[in-house]
């Protein structure tokens, strides 16, 4: 991320969630937790995101266009990927922060991995993973200066609850997810053309142009915005329910003004509403 959309990204994050940002800034350090991972597992099971099994599936569901292919470009390249296939909105993360990346650090961006099947898990991967889905990606680690610009970057993404990411160490890479819903808000506020939006605008187009962009089948695998409410549980924050439910701590304390300080088990909470 060039530096001054890095300084306003951190700005608008820090502004957000002042409140929580003590609690916040403790939890978010690329590390990764097993209770991140099977958070992140349950939102993709709760929002319906198919897990595909077979290789044979991750090609048939792109053939009919609920995926979209990482190509690389000036900016970004794929080494030893075996499925180079994602959901729509995670190819506009790729594509974003390759470009940023470049115009920071002077080299590409290196993808390491996309959807990758039930079948073709490595040995060391979680059984909560969510690479099945289409969500996530893998980023090769830099050194240098690039590293401490990705790791900056990916923390700022991470604090506005657009992605989840964690610095891995065998092989080293960064895992990343991309929460749709959220991303695809944070780009739209940006004054970028959001994923539904293009899909939207799209929908009376013809099929051969429908084709190069966002498809319907994507879109309708994407998270619902309809109102939703959510019993708090003990070890809950509003941090891990936002990530839960693909939304900010702002929307949550702004839907529950009396939660915005405080939290406890048992507490009822609108999460989102239509």
């Amino acid at each position: 991320m060039e530096r001054p959309l890095l300084q306003a990204a951190l700005l608008g994050a820090a502004a957000s969630i002042s409140v929580a940002l003590p609690s916040l800034a403790g939890a978010q350090s690329l590390r990764g937790s097993r209770s991140t991972v099977e958070r992140v597992y349950e939102s993709a099971s709760d929002r319906g995101l198919h897990f595909y099994k077979t290789s044979g599936g991750v090609k048939s569901a792109a053939e009919k266009g609920r995926f979209v292919r990482l190509a690389g470009n000036a900016d970004y390249r794929l080494k030893d990927v075996s499925h180079p296939y994602a959901t729509a909105t995670t190819r506009t993360f790729v594509e974003r922060i390759a470009a940023q990346y470049r115009a920071g650090c002077g080299e590409q961006l290196v993808v390491t991995s996309a959807i990758r099947p039930l079948a073709n898990q490595l040995r060391n991967s979680s059984d909560y993973s969510v690479h099945p889905t289409g969500i996530a990606v893998d980023l090769r680690r830099p050194s240098g200066r690039c590293l401490a610009w990705l790791r900056k970057t990916l923390l700022a993404l991470e604090e506005r609850g657009v992605i989840d990411g964690t610095e891995e160490r065998s092989p080293p890479h960064f895992h990343v997810v991309v929460f749709p819903a959220a991303y695809d808000a944070y780009i739209a506020g940006l004054g970028g053309k959001s994923v539904r939006a293009a899909t939207s605008a799209a929908r009376s187009a013809p099929s051969s142009a429908l084709a190069s962009r966002v498809t319907l089948a994507t879109v309708a695998r994407m998270p619902s915005t309809a109102a939703r409410k959510y019993k708090v549980r003990k070890g809950d924050s509003l941090w891990s329910i936002a990530r839960r439910y693909e939304t900010s701590i702002a929307t949550i304390q702004k839907l529950n003004p009396r939660a915005a300080r405080k939290i406890v088990p048992g507490q009822t909470l609108v999460v989102a509403t239509q």
